[in-house]
């Protein structure tokens, strides 16, 4: 099995592929978005990739919504590489970044089909599940002190 590496997106070429990536899982595969998931937050992400043999395969951002807490979100794995647990170690990236950024709340809006994966990695749920373009979702949140 490859080994996933896992890094902050600095080239322009690199933030490119996020955005494919992206596009492939949440427009494409998903349906979620009509043509593009870009949304105002973008330009103020943090971008995480997860790295195969040199080749960008998944994805995650993080943002600042004030001085205290962030938000996670747009995690994306390329279909082949799901079961490599690029997934897992870019939500485990995120939460360091924000860690290391002095963040104290991290929260992110789960699709409902994700909230196990989540929960082994020690997010907790906030609240009921609602409805976020057409699919189900969960607010969680880590504990940072954790």
């Amino acid at each position: 099995m490859n080994s996933i590496v896992i890094r902050q997106a600095i080239t322009e070429d690199e933030i490119r592929e996020v955005f494919s990536i992206r596009k492939e899982v949440f427009v494409t595969e998903q349906g979620m978005f009509q043509g593009s998931d870009v949304d105002e937050n973008d330009s103020n992400s943090i971008y995480l990739i997860a790295q195969s043999n040199g080749t960008i395969v998944g994805t995650v951002r993080a943002f600042p919504v004030d001085g205290n807490s962030w938000i996670g979100g747009r995690l994306a794995v390329r279909k082949n590489f799901r079961g490599s647990r690029a997934g897992f170690f870019l939500v485990q990236e995120a939460v360091k970044l924000v860690k290391s950024k002095k963040g104290r709340r991290f929260s992110a809006n789960i699709q409902e089909k994700n909230i196990n994966f989540f929960k082994k990695l020690g997010w907790i749920p906030v609240g009921n599940v609602f409805d976020h373009m057409g699919y189900p979702h969960q607010i969680m949140e880590v504990d940072l002190n954790a």
